[in-house]
């Protein structure tokens, strides 16, 4: 992909589409309590899709390990409660990927099946389940929208 194509693809996922509009995505970035501002820990996107919400997650690896990731999905399935209104929310995640599927196992996602090589979890609203999960993690976060 060339950086024209980059650059086009940022910019409409970045774009601020209306919440209603199947597409329309919010990104943010995590930090970590604690840590100096500007040192970010990972990403967290939301994509509305046709009768569900997807989200997606990354932590920089030298911050695997650490609850990161349990303490991002607790914030963002809360924020797309928030942006969304109630809405079943998917996640996709490589068949290896461990740490993942034990954290969205933890927040109450359950197995579907696999679609073009990934895992395919969801989870409609449970109240609770956006909860801190103080028993997996030692990480506090921060998400800050794009």
């Amino acid at each position: 992909m060339d950086p024209e194509q980059i650059d086009q693809r940022t910019q409409a996922a970045l774009q601020q589409d209306e919440v209603t509009q199947a597409g329309a995505a919010r990104w943010f970035v995590v930090d970590e309590a604690g840590r100096p501002a500007g040192r970010p820990v990972g990403l967290f996107t939301m994509t509305r899709r046709e009768q569900s919400v997807e989200i997606g997650y990354w932590v920089a690896p030298r911050h695997w390990g650490r609850g990161i990731a349990g303490e991002m999905l607790g914030l963002g399935t809360a924020e797309v409660a928030d942006l969304f209104g109630e809405q079943c929310v998917t996640a996709r995640v490589a068949e290896g990927n461990i740490a993942s599927t034990k954290a969205l196992k933890r927040r109450g996602f359950e197995y579907l099946g696999e679609h073009n090589g990934l895992n395919v979890y969801s989870r409609c609203h449970e109240s609770g389940c956006d909860q801190p999960d103080t028993a997996h993690s030692r990480a506090v976060v921060h998400l800050h929208r794009l």
